[in-house]
């Protein structure tokens, strides 16, 4: 019933006759990847090893593969280091209720997709869009880095992060020294969504790894 492909170029397709996920990598080779083909209520644990209902459409987050799938029988899953998870609703049909969300009913949750800062879950029964905010974390990782090495210094241009951990950003920060001290980086935008930075005082003929971090209330 639904297919989408990860950053590596693998490939998950629904199966939802059999009762389980497929996976078909880049070189063409298929495996059963999540789900044990059994109808049944799904259960934390290996996911291979869990049943499933009426599985419906996946979402697969580009940055750290993790995948999430809809159950129509009134949950969202999440699968994610060879684990599966109930990530939201009850299990009950009911009208979804603003709060955390495994304490929320849904009633016929069908389309998925991943957002900035969270998931959008088509509930068809309630004739609502609800959204679900990941945990408040630490930022994800700046994309795209780009490092233009210059006299005494070198120039970063990035794209922010994905997910801001539910938190505003506060600053950018960066590390020439592996992470032991890291330093406020003065950003600017520039074209592309990208933001821009001088990173001064090194010294030339040497060389540097260069990270940057994105800090918000909670760290960085």
């Amino acid at each position: 019933t639904d297919v989408a492909a990860d950053a590596a170029r693998n490939v998950y397709i629904v199966d939802a006759g059999n009762y389980h996920i497929d996976k078909v990598t880049p070189a063409g080779q298929l495996s059963v990847w999540a789900f044990d083909g059994n109808f049944g209520v799904p259960i934390d644990g290996a996911q291979l090893s869990s049943p499933i209902r009426n599985i419906y459409n996946i979402a697969v987050d580009q940055e750290d593969g993790t995948v999430y799938v809809t159950d129509a029988d009134d949950h969202v899953l999440k699968i994610s280091g060879g684990q599966v998870s109930r990530y939201a609703g009850t299990g009950t049909a009911a009208a979804s209720v603003a709060g955390p969300a495994l304490a929320s009913p849904m009633d016929r949750p069908y389309g998925v997709a991943l957002g900035n800062n969270g998931l959008y879950v088509a509930d068809f029964g309630n004739h609502t869009v609800d959204f679900i905010a990941p945990p408040q974390t630490v930022p994800s990782p700046p994309r795209n880095l780009t490092v233009t090495p210059t006299a005494g210094g070198a120039q970063v241009s990035f794209r922010p992060p994905r997910f801001d951990g539910g938190l505003p950003i506060q600053r950018y920060e960066y590390t020439a020294d592996g992470g032991a001290s890291w330093h406020t980086l003065a950003t600017t935008p520039v074209s592309g969504g990208r933001l821009s930075g001088t990173v001064a005082g090194l010294a030339d003929g040497t060389a540097y790894q260069l990270l940057v971090r994105a800090v918000n209330g909670l760290g960085g």
